[in-house]
């Protein structure tokens, strides 16, 4: 008797990039939220308060800071319903260099770097065969390990189609430089790659700032990371020395996921804020009402305008126009005159 064969399960999709990035900020997020969450539950004659993200937090508010934990952990398994977090080995080349980004930017000297390239650098780039992100990472990489800064780097490039004086390439870069080296790395790298690039509009040839939240910037970094560039030209670079810290920082996040069931277990069950009372209407929601009655008024003049349009229409098409009064007057004599020809010439 033969044996049925198993149909060979398929494993579920990989994150897409923005998915990625989102999962690294949750990530972050959730884990920002339980050191609050830990300080204010044993608190100390030192903390008795916490600051977080610009906002002071007392014991009072970790009823709020669960039911947060919790949205941040439920976002998070939520994006891995219907796909999975494969090996390092067998993650997509985009995927990588997500997980590049977000573990550079986890350094305490980590720097964003904005570079417009000048137009007269870009077509020589693009030109070349190293390709245009790789030529870009060496010479970037150049400058910082001639200025004595480490030469570890992970950047994308990308193109901004609407601009027409400048060159529509630019560069979102992290890079480990500290923050007393920040202006005169600029000047070099302006030097290098953006010298003939025109400044308006608040718009800098080179842009360094410090970074402050490693999960948000490497989903806005891979926001087009999936898009075809000229000349088939790749969009990211990554200095080589990342490669095993970026797998042991991914090999952290997986496990972080497989555990979600049992940290959402493990929360405190939090009720929901009670609603307003009836009487006393809280400022959004006269905000909505008010918005709901602008946009009644906007729809009611809308089909006013619309019932006064076809009103017109019909007007138009019962009365006759100059045109066929004047066909109605003067054809019935041109057809007369024509039917006259022939018989006069016979």
């Amino acid at each position: 008797m033969s044996r049925k064969k198993r149909s060979p399960s398929h494993p579920r999709p990989q994150p897409r990039p923005r998915q990625l990035g989102r999962l690294l900020e949750l990530r972050q997020h959730a884990k920002e939220l339980s050191v609050v969450i830990q300080s204010l539950s044993t608190p100390t004659t030192d903390t008795q308060s916490v600051i977080y993200q610009g906002v002071t937090y007392t014991q009072a508010d970790i009823r709020s800071l669960y039911q947060d934990l919790g949205w941040a952990l439920h976002d998070a398994k939520n994006i891995l319903h219907n796909r999975q977090l494969p090996r390092w080995n067998d993650l997509n080349a985009p995927g990588k260099q997500v997980i590049k980004l977000a573990c550079m930017a986890e350094h305490p000297d980590a720097a964003f770097l904005t570079i417009n390239l000048g137009r007269r650098f870009s077509d020589q780039a693009l030109k070349n065969k190293r390709g245009l992100a790789l030529r870009n990472g060496d010479i970037i990489r150049a400058t910082l390990m001639a200025s004595g800064l480490p030469g570890s780097l992970a950047l994308n490039v990308e193109l901004s189609e609407s601009r027409e004086r400048n060159s529509p390439l630019h560069i979102h870069c992290i890079a480990l430089i500290p923050e007393q080296l920040l202006e005169a790395f600029s000047r070099s790298l302006k030097y290098r790659l953006a010298a003939d690039y025109f400044e308006h509009a608040g718009n800098k040839a080179v842009l360094i700032k410090p970074v402050r939240t490693a999960g948000t910037l490497a989903r806005y970094t891979c926001k087009d990371i999936l898009k075809c560039m000229p000349m088939n030209n790749r969009r990211f670079y990554a200095s080589k020395d990342l490669t095993e810290p970026s797998r042991l920082f991914y090999e952290e996040l997986r496990q972080w996921c497989k555990s979600l069931p049992e940290i959402i277990a493990e929360l405190p069950e939090v009720k929901p804020t009670p609603p307003d009372q009836p009487g006393t209407p809280c400022a959004l929601q006269l905000m909505v009402k008010e918005k709901q009655i602008q946009m009644q008024d906007r729809k009611r003049q809308m089909r006013q305008e619309e019932a006064r349009l076809k009103q017109a229409r019909k007007l138009l098409r019962e009365q006759p126009t100059p045109d066929d009064q004047y066909n109605q007057q003067h054809l019935p004599k041109t057809l007369d005159t024509l039917m006259k020809r022939p018989r006069e010439a016979a």
